[in-house]
């Protein structure tokens, strides 16, 4: 059955002006006038044909300008008959191509240009010729995202493929896809694209060869006029915070928004922005907290007003020495050696900020961006001091004790111990049993114990390599033994030849504690002589600090690869609670959507990082037509914006019946001027007017 169908329907509203000449009709009726006459039995017989007469015409007359009004609305809407397909007919072989890049969730409060595309391309598909073809192609970079395999004539599938095409982050490339879709078509006999897109510009690449080949129909799916501002990045310095905002060509000074940050502490700050850059002190923040920064008022994109980011750490590594010994910074035996490691640079240990300070000064040294805490034999603690330790270390802040003259072990001494003794025990990984002096003058052994290189494990495995540092002649002679109770939580990391562990490690809270077993000067063993002494004194505060995992970038677009070459396997928790599991040195993560991603090693957490909204994405600038027909390399296309008629109409099968209107037009034009003119007939003389 044929169905009217209307190019321009707008056009329709014309219909309206039916009403005029109605009015006409109805005010120009004849009005009745009164005239006196001797006799009329004639003239009412001649009155009441010639009214007869009259209304007729006016009838008459009326249709024909009924006609007319509705035959000129119905012209310039474009009428026509769709038809259904006939059997011998060839089919088409459509290729749908659906921008589903991050800028189509716009939105100005209504449906998103996303959703605008698919039910654009919905309705062509269902008012397309029954026995048509389609394939439905996305924007992606990859060649196989988005396709339905070859072309497929059930629309229901072809329907379900339209609303699962969702927003992909990564590359987006509209001229790739139209290439694609063209070299498919040069091979059917008769084919046609149709894109949907808000040819917003970022998504078009601005080099190579443009596409050849089919009459492009493009569907405008975009918002003409939108508004938008965005959080393009964030430079984390020594001081302060520095994030640079994006905003649309329209938004003056005078409307600079406000950044919000807030973080998971409860910790907030609010600036306005100022040519468009936002200023906060870094320092109220810990490092590596996660912290979510706000724009306001943000614009037609509400996913990039919020990024979630966590606080960078320094460049330098803040390290505190605890000098124990009891006589001062003058002889300063315990500490020598350790200062002149910290003060050389290297590859791994570029930068180190040091402070030296005596027991009873920890409350005040230790501060929030303090990250290694290196307690050199000391022999006892405040509470005070002891429970400001164990907080920064709770937070994240690495502990690192090794032995001396000054600390006897509580079990060894015989005596009641004092609470500071016992402030500082509670800190160790695990209770000291003993400390062990090798005699001298045993003729059945010699004066010393050595270190088995073989048995670096963990972060210090490659010194059991002896390129990397020879620890084969480390000559100990005296060093803690510890309580041999089995801790899940402790690791050993380096142990003597006869098995006692010489460096080992428990994890507490986010932060760690470590102890070398021996000391560092050369009353206890000749370890500060060797050449390696250097570099494992660098490693140790690197991973003390938590600095020996790789490297993450705090902020990463969505869609795009983030290195996670650990040693050892890692889950990733994203955003929405899915984790990952990745083998050591796997390829590269992928974030699929905005949010903050969480790494794991077992149940230890060991980084964070997070993916962010694409910033070239947020800038909604579209393409004008020059530009779009210069990309297409010609004016071979059709662009229908979002007030115009849908263009599912003009592709299916129909008659054109403008002609037929046409002729209606004429004709109703005809009789209109016909029946509007007077008809005169010859005039007639009665006898009582001739002259006498």
């Amino acid at each position: 059955m044929e169905s009217l169908s209307f190019l321009r329907p707008g056009f329709l509203l014309g219909l309206f002006g039916l009403a005029i000449p109605i009015a006409i009709h109805l005010l120009g009726r004849r009005k009745v006038r009164t005239v006196p006459f001797t006799t009329i039995r004639f003239l009412r017989r001649a009155q009441a044909r010639a009214s007869a007469r009259w209304r007729l015409r006016r009838i008459l007359l009326l249709v024909s300008r009924l006609l007319v009004v509705a035959a000129l609305s119905l012209l310039f809407s474009g009428p026509g008959c769709m038809r259904p397909s006939a059997g011998g007919e060839a089919p088409l072989s459509w290729i749908f191509i659906l921008d589903n890049s991050p800028s189509m969730l716009a939105t100005d409060g209504g449906p998103s240009a996303l959703e605008r595309a698919r039910n654009q391309l919905s309705q062509l598909l269902m008012e397309a010729r029954d026995h048509d073809r389609f394939m439905v192609v996305t924007t992606e970079e990859s060649a196989s995202s988005g396709w339905i395999s070859g072309f497929s004539s059930d629309r229901p599938s072809v329907l379900a493929a339209l609303s699962n095409v969702n927003i992909r982050y990564g590359k987006h490339d509209i001229r790739t896809a139209l290439e694609r879709a063209l070299g498919i078509l040069a091979e059917v006999q008769d084919g046609r694209v149709v894109l949907a897109t808000d040819l917003q510009t970022h998504s078009w690449s601005q080099a190579g060869t443009p596409p050849k080949g089919h009459f492009i129909h493009i569907l405008d799916t975009g918002f003409p006029d939108a508004v938008n501002t965005w959080i393009a990045s964030i430079a984390q310095e020594e001081e302060e915070f520095l994030l640079s905002l994006g905003r649309s060509p329209s938004i003056t000074e005078g409307d600079e928004p406000q950044v919000r940050l807030e973080a998971a502490s409860g910790k907030r700050l609010t600036a306005r922005a100022r040519s468009g850059k936002v200023r906060f002190p870094s320092p109220a923040f810990h490092k590596e907290e996660l912290v979510s920064a706000t724009v306001v008022p943000g614009g037609y994109l509400s996913v990039d007003d919020t990024i979630d980011f966590p606080v960078a750490r320094n460049d330098y590594v803040n390290v505190l020495v605890v000098n124990g010994d009891p006589h001062g910074f003058v002889l300063r035996d315990e500490t020598l050696f350790l200062r002149k490691a910290l003060a050389v640079e290297s590859t791994s240990l570029r930068k180190v900020r040091y402070q030296e300070v005596r027991p009873s000064e920890i409350p005040l040294a230790v501060t929030a961006s303090t990250e290694v805490v290196i307690l050199a034999n000391v022999g006892s603690l405040s509470t005070e001091a002891a429970e400001v330790l164990r907080s920064a270390r709770d937070k994240g802040t690495g502990l690192i004790f090794t032995s001396g003259s000054n600390w006897k072990p509580l079990t060894a001494t015989g005596r009641t111990p004092s609470q500071e003794e016992r402030a500082l025990e509670s800190l160790l990984p695990l209770p000291l049993r003993d400390q062990v002096t090798v005699p001298v003058g045993d003729p059945l052994r010699p004066p010393f114990e050595r270190i088995d290189p073989a048995s670096f494990s963990g972060p210090f495995t490659a010194f059991a390599n002896p390129e990397t540092g020879d620890f084969g002649n480390v000559q100990v002679r005296s060093y803690w033994v510890f309580e041999t109770a089995p801790d899940a939580f402790v690791e050993v990391f380096l142990s003597l030849q006869n098995g006692a562990p010489i460096l080992l490690e428990k994890r507490q809270g986010l932060g760690r504690s470590l102890v070398l077993a021996t000391s560092m000067d050369r009353d206890e063993g000749d370890l500060c002589l060797q050449p390696a002494f250097l570099p494992f004194v660098h490693r140790l505060v690197l991973h003390a600090a938590d600095r020996l995992r790789p490297d993450l970038p705090s902020l990463s677009p969505a869609g795009q690869a983030v290195s996670l070459d650990f040693a050892w396997p890692v889950t990733v928790s994203g955003p929405d609670g899915v984790r990952t599991f990745l083998e050591a040195h796997s390829a590269a993560f992928v974030p699929p959507e905005p949010g903050a991603y969480t790494l794991w090693k077992n149940d230890e957490k060991i980084g964070v990082f997070s993916a962010v909204f694409p910033p070239e994405e947020s800038d909604l600038t579209r393409l004008s037509r020059a530009r779009l027909a210069e990309l297409l390399g010609s004016d071979n296309f059709v662009l229908a914006g979002p007030g115009e008629a849908p263009l599912a109409r003009r592709y299916r099968a129909r008659d054109d019946v403008t002609p037929l209107v046409s002729v209606v037009l004429l004709g109703a034009i005809l009789a209109e001027a016909l029946l509007a003119t007077p008809w005169r007939r010859k005039k007639t003389e009665t006898l009582w007017e001739r002259p006498l």
